[in-house]
């Protein structure tokens, strides 16, 4: 087969939803949220380092093999420093408890959005600086990322309000200034103005940069990126949470991750199509449109199915078992998903590799 955009896109989604669903179904909600949740995050800085900084061609031999062996063995990459990652963090962070309590899923989800600040708004600097080997910027920048990681995740993050919580343990609780669920949700929206940045080719910073050279070149350009990401994704977080009053985990799924959520299908599968050769910002602004409107499609369908694979659960507080399970089926399952079929496998068996 041969398909081209946005055909390709469309159905290569719909076949990775259909995967990423039974998947979802083969767990009960319990292990789900935990053991499975823990693992697919953990994966995912590994993978983004595969995908983003070595775009699928490193270790070397890779470039010599063809689809679908050379996805197979990406995936078996991911998997392997997936695997390392999670047991890195369940003995260090996790302290070893089981099941992965959620201070632990929470700094594996940190993990993730710190590999997409190092990778896209800070480009992989200071590695890229020290060495031009794509071994030493990738597995530098996934160790700096987990140390970055540990740090705001310290800084930030407090649990002293899951203090009666059966899971509890006071020396888990990493003591950060933020209640857990507020820090979470600011940190998960920034990944949402870091992703429109790449859809709407970093316009307006790009704007600066062109005119003032200096900005383009780091630390300069990961310095405005950062404060242009922040403040935005504050502005963002300020609307939603003070002034429309929305509870903060409903926030954080329905809104939050369902909108990262349609920016990854629009990214990773659609390849921005079909705007693609439109100017920015008008291509960027047509994306995120189109963005905002799989964010509810995704969320309604994904909220629909889960009364027929995983029954009545619970929504909202106090465990917010359906809210998470949502998040994990579209982000920690979904995602990773279509990353493995569009970078990895290049589409295949339904497109020739591109």
């Amino acid at each position: 087969m041969n398909l081209k955009q946005p055909v390709l896109g469309i159905v290569s989604t719909l076949l990775c939803t259909v995967i990423a669903l039974w998947i979802c179904s083969l767990f009960s909600v319990d292990t789900f949220n935990t053991w499975v949740g823990f693992i697919a995050v953990a994966a995912i800085p590994g993978q983004i380092i595969l995908a983003l900084v070595w775009e699928s061609n490193y270790p070397n031999f890779l470039g010599k093999l063809k689809q679908p062996v050379k996805g197979c063995v990406l995936f078996l990459l991911m998997a392997v420093i997936g695997c390392i990652t999670a047991a890195l963090f369940m003995f260090t962070v996790g302290g070893g408890v089981t099941p992965p309590t959620p201070m632990l899923i929470q700094f594996s989800i940190v993990t993730v959005i710190m590999t997409m600040w190092t990778v896209v708004a800070w480009q992989c600097w200071p590695l890229n600086a020290i060495s031009k080997h794509p071994g030493i910027i990738g597995v530098g920048t996934l160790l700096l990322t987990f140390v970055i990681s540990l740090v705001v995740f310290k800084t930030l993050i407090n649990y002293s309000f899951m203090a009666d919580a059966p899971f509890y343990a006071a020396e888990l609780d990493p003591g950060g200034a933020l209640n857990a669920w507020t820090a979470m949700t600011y940190l998960l929206t920034t990944v949402a103005v870091i992703d429109a940045l790449i859809l709407l080719d970093f316009w307006p910073v790009s704007v600066f940069q062109e005119r003032y050279k200096a900005l383009s070149i780091q630390p300069l350009a990961g310095l405005l990126n950062s404060v242009f990401i922040l403040l935005v994704a504050y502005g963002i977080w300020y609307t939603f949470i003070k002034l429309w009053q929305f509870e903060v985990v409903d926030y954080m799924v329905r809104v939050v991750v369902s909108f990262v959520f349609g920016e990854f299908i629009m990214l990773v599968m659609m390849q921005t199509a079909p705007f693609t050769n439109l100017k920015q910002p008008l291509k960027g602004v047509c994306l995120l449109i189109c963005c905002g409107i799989l964010g509810v499609v995704m969320y309604w369908l994904y909220s629909t199915l889960s009364v027929m694979l995983i029954g009545s659960v619970p929504k909202g507080p106090p465990t917010y078992d359906l809210d998470l399970w949502l998040a994990g089926a579209m982000l920690s399952i979904t995602f990773p998903l279509l990353i493995v079929f569009a970078d990895f496998f290049k589409f295949w068996p339904l497109s020739k590799e591109q």
